[in-house]
């Protein structure tokens, strides 16, 4: 078959048909790649919520133990170190409530996890930020 074409024909058939077959495998692969370079940037912003959750986590731990503390009978000097904690706490629950709101968007069939977060802005405060902040429930 090639022998019925001319020179320059030939050499476009040898170039082009190794370059076309090299093209249908590299194309995929590259595709792949990507795919798989998204998955891990996901996998990052989902390890650097969780560590944001986490140190809410531990704020509110921290809060918790300081309290139990002062209600034990310890020395009212520790008065101060709990408004601290909770200062603490008031800075790390507003970051967090977005971070869990981020992760709960997160999900395997696309679906995401609807409405996650501590509530923060008003959406449902736990009883026991109720109590703290002196507000009863409607």
């Amino acid at each position: 078959m090639l022998r019925r074409l001319n020179v320059r024909t030939r050499l476009i058939a040898v170039i082009a048909v190794p370059l076309v077959l090299l093209l249908a495998v590299a194309i995929p692969e590259a595709l792949q790649r990507r795919e798989r370079a998204a998955d891990a940037r996901q996998a990052a912003a989902a390890s650097d919520d969780v560590v944001v959750v986490a140190a809410a986590i531990n704020a509110l731990q921290g809060e918790r133990t300081i309290s139990a503390v002062l209600r034990a009978g310890a020395p009212e000097d520790l008065a101060q170190s709990v408004e601290d904690q909770r200062s603490l706490v008031d800075a790390t629950l507003a970051p967090a409530d977005d971070a869990l709101g981020r992760l709960g968007r997160l999900g395997g069939d696309g679906q995401g996890g609807g409405d996650v977060g501590i509530g923060v802005r008003g959406r449902h405060v736990p009883d026991v930020a109720r109590r703290r902040l002196g507000v009863h429930a409607a």
